[in-house]
């Protein structure tokens, strides 16, 4: 159903509002600029200027990856069903219990059948951390400004200040008139 609604042309108030932004315009020496060229250019979604494929090829790995899922499912002759169980651990680990006690369900000790506790060669730094690091010192000295970390002075500057105060008493000894006051309750 159509309503007609007459037109007794502009509010009062809107008439106003338009002449009073006229007014500071001219005061303040700034004018609106709306559905201008200019305007458009600054405030426009340039997201919008990008063809956006939402049926990309798919690349040659993701190819081969659901090749051989396929492959998979059917020598199982079960599809894979991607849930929350499977993506994710939702249970404890076996071998320890929720308490944290590990000494009453430790794995069993036997050989491994690999050996473990070998001897690492150290072939001293890596080379990318030593040249980061040197030029971290050139850098600090070219900007005049040196890190100071684990010093009395960064600890002051940045050291969690809430942990000062004590902690709340949570079982305040009460006054003598509230002992009272319970007593003859």
């Amino acid at each position: 159903m159509d309503y007609f609604v007459p037109n007794f042309g502009q509010d009062k108030e809107i008439t106003n509002s338009i002449e009073d932004e006229k007014v500071a315009s001219a005061l303040v020496g700034h004018a609106w600029s709306f559905k201008t060229p200019e305007s458009w250019e600054k405030w426009r979604n340039r997201a919008k200027d990008t063809d956006y494929n939402f049926a990309p090829e798919l690349s040659d790995e993701m190819k081969t990856s659901a090749n051989s899922q396929k492959i998979a499912e059917d020598q199982v002759d079960k599809p894979f069903k991607w849930d929350l169980d499977t993506l994710v651990q939702t249970q404890d680990d076996p071998c320890y219990s929720s308490l944290g006690n590990c000494l009453q369900t430790l794995p069993p000790v036997g050989g491994l059948g690999y050996p473990i506790d070998y001897k690492v060669p150290s072939n001293g730094p890596d080379p990318d951390m030593v040249s980061t690091m040197e030029n971290e010192k050139i850098a600090s000295a070219m900007i005049g400004h040196a890190w100071e970390f684990n010093t009395k002075k960064s600890f002051e500057k940045w050291r969690n200040h809430a942990l000062d105060v004590q902690s709340y008493n949570y079982d305040p000894e009460l006054s003598h008139d509230v002992r009272e006051t319970q007593k003859h309750y």
